[in-house]
């Protein structure tokens, strides 16, 4: 088998093992409460605590299948597919009240896909797919959520066209013309609105504004859901260095539009910007374009120092924590439902989780330090990457998940479902059927594929 099946395999086996730990040890929500309703079962099945774990499990895999279908699209590697893909899932949490990490991108790579392959190729099919999935994805969101994604996708393309001089940007102009395209966007656009105002049972969907998420982007510290927004020390790196590779106008309009999301409810979003760029970055490591240069010693150092401060700032709480309240408070080490927490969950965060991120930022600078270091290290680098970056992003996911919920208390009660017509009810179920198949075909090609 050759390697891309193999790390394919290896991030379905993360996401099941995600899924076991949730299962075996009965985690809910602290407070008495179940998980919402999940993904693409959310408004066809009552409500139950494993229902809503397996259709957020769906929508997870939606999310991964269509990361790797873009990846496969934008980079040749195997390698990189996985690095980005890591990224995407492993920062993708769904345990906080309507589940604003994954539900606001879970469908947007697999739809940007699709647009990418109804524009440029002849058959139209992929445009029908990306309808259907624009509508499916509003299931059980607000109108304004249920938007978000369709319009970035566009959004994403519009800007491939107009900034990107290649024969894929042409194609995209040229496909975008067409005038049945608009009226099939706007007919999407419009059922997936009617569709978020009968389904919708989330309060919004979207996380709570502080100015700490953009510095979690980079620390990885806070359990709190206003806050947490990290996705890998290597995943920022490579973001950096592939910054570099383009004109100063183009990074600045990238940097401009990854704060102006994190500013605003679109955190998620702007994640997912780092996660493609960083994408570029380590595929331009695995091209040897950053083979002992300034900037990736750059980088490594970076890094570096930014181990030492989370570290500094890890000892600082346990000698003076009064000192480092302000900037808990900022940094969200303090869930908002402190209280509702077990009492060991409560010991030591704000020292605990920098000291986890310290460790990890220096490994990936060390990492980084070892790829510079000759030819003869890279593909010993190449692994401890790959190893690295699933430990970091996912580590990260399972602590936050343990953090913000609870053992399951004996009796609980599911939460009701939202109430629907029958009419309404059977087009949701079939709609969700339909795509719970293509997702598994998709996955089986993927599998299929990259066995080639």
């Amino acid at each position: 088998m050759s390697r891309a099946p193999r790390l394919f395999l290896a991030l379905l086996a993360l996401m099941s093992l995600y899924a076991v730990f949730l299962v075996a040890d009965r985690r809910v929500p602290p407070g008495g409460s179940v998980f919402e309703p999940g993904g693409l079962l959310q408004p066809v099945l009552a409500a139950s605590r494993l229902r809503s774990i397996a259709g957020f499990m769906l929508e997870e895999l939606i999310l991964l299948v269509g990361m790797w279908r873009l990846a496969s699209r934008y980079f040749p590697s195997p390698e990189t597919r996985f690095f980005v893909s890591v990224a995407a899932v492993g920062s993708s949490l769904w345990v906080d009240p309507g589940a604003p990490n994954l539900r606001l991108v879970a469908a947007l790579p697999l739809l940007m896909d699709l647009l990418h392959e109804g524009l440029e190729g002849p058959s139209r099919a992929p445009l029908f797919l990306a309808g259907s999935l624009t509508v499916l994805q509003a299931m059980g969101k607000t109108p304004g959520v249920a938007l978000m994604t369709p319009l970035a996708a566009l959004a994403s393309l519009a800007g491939a066209a107009l900034f990107l001089q290649s024969p894929l940007s042409c194609r995209l102009r040229e496909g975008a013309r067409n005038p049945s395209f608009w009226i099939g966007t706007s007919v999407a656009l419009c059922l997936a609105v009617v569709v978020a105002r009968f389904t919708g049972v989330s309060g919004g969907g979207a996380p709570g504004g502080s100015p700490g998420r953009i510095l979690d982007l980079a620390l990885g510290v806070s359990p709190s859901p206003g806050v947490a927004s990290f996705c890998g020390f290597l995943t920022l790196a490579c973001a950096g260095l592939a910054l570099t590779l383009i004109d100063a106008r183009r990074s600045m309009l990238l940097l401009v539009a990854i704060l102006v999301g994190a500013a605003f409810p679109t955190l998620p979003l702007s994640r997912l910007i780092v996660i493609l760029l960083s994408g570029c970055g380590f595929q331009a490591l695995l091209y040897q374009r950053f083979h002992r240069t300034a900037a990736l010693r750059a980088v490594a150092t970076s890094l570096a120092i930014l181990s030492l401060g989370l570290a500094a700032m890890a000892e600082l709480a346990l000698l003076d924590p009064a000192s480092m309240l302000g900037v808990s408070e900022v940094l969200g080490l303090r869930p908002a439902s402190q209280a509702s927490l077990p009492e060991l969950q409560r010991v030591a965060l704000d020292s605990d989780l920098p000291g986890i991120s310290a460790l990890m930022a220096a490994l990936a600078s060390g990492v980084l330090f070892l790829w510079n270091s000759g030819r003869r290290h890279m593909p010993i680098a190449v692994g401890l990457i790959l190893l690295l970056q699933a430990l970091d992003v996912f580590g990260w996911k399972f602590r936050m998940t343990w953090l913000r919920t609870a053992p399951m208390l004996p009796g609980l009660a599911s939460a009701g479902s939202p109430s629907m017509s029958t009419a309404w009810a059977v087009g949701c179920a079939s709609l969700s059927i339909f795509w719970i198949l293509c997702v598994l075909r998709m996955a089986a090609e993927a599998l299929r594929s990259a066995r080639l």
